[in-house]
């Protein structure tokens, strides 16, 4: 008898992965199988391939800044949202409390000014706002925190005023 895998649980992982930069498209390839497959196909072979490879990476930073900014355009949580006990239970819901966005990687932060560009791209607004300060408060020119961390000219000019007062 053919074992019946729900499609929430292949979903929720590529998702979860999506969001923490690992493109659909990378992903498919690392499975051997084509985006459309990864996106929509529900096997027991492919269900567990994919949630081998969540293992693997669900806690690494993915390489896609633009998965990351497409995964939150479309509202898909994070590996750090899911239970890996509930994460195919259809009634599930994501864990959001740790998604707080007042909480601030200080690693990330210290990672980003340091020049680690891709930790940079990745940077949420308060971590991104914290990293300006840091730059600015150590005389790196404006121009130089808005290359890196990918601040507006006028974003950037209301933390350095903030820092001077």
């Amino acid at each position: 008898m053919a074992r019946t895998v729900q499609p929430v649980g292949v979903t929720r992982r590529v998702q979860a992965l999506c969001a923490i930069g690992w493109p659909a498209r990378m992903l498919a390839g690392m499975l051997g199988v084509s985006e459309d497959t990864v996106r929509v196909g529900a096997t027991p072979e492919l269900a567990d391939a994919v949630a081998n490879l969540y293992g693997q990476l669900h806690k690494t930073p993915g390489p896609s800044s633009q998965s990351v900014a497409w995964a939150k355009s479309r509202g898909w949580f994070p590996p750090l949202a899911w239970e890996e006990s509930t994460i195919d239970d259809p009634d599930a819901v994501p864990d959001t409390y740790e998604l707080d966005e007042d909480i601030v990687d200080d690693v990330a932060i210290q990672r980003a000014v340091r020049g680690d560009v891709a930790v940079a791209e990745r940077l949420r607004d308060r971590e991104r706002e914290e990293a300006a300060r840091y730059m600015l408060r150590r005389g790196v020119p404006m121009e130089q925190v808005r290359s890196l961390l990918g601040t507006s000219e006028r974003a950037t000019r209301r933390i350095r005023q903030e820092v001077a007062a």
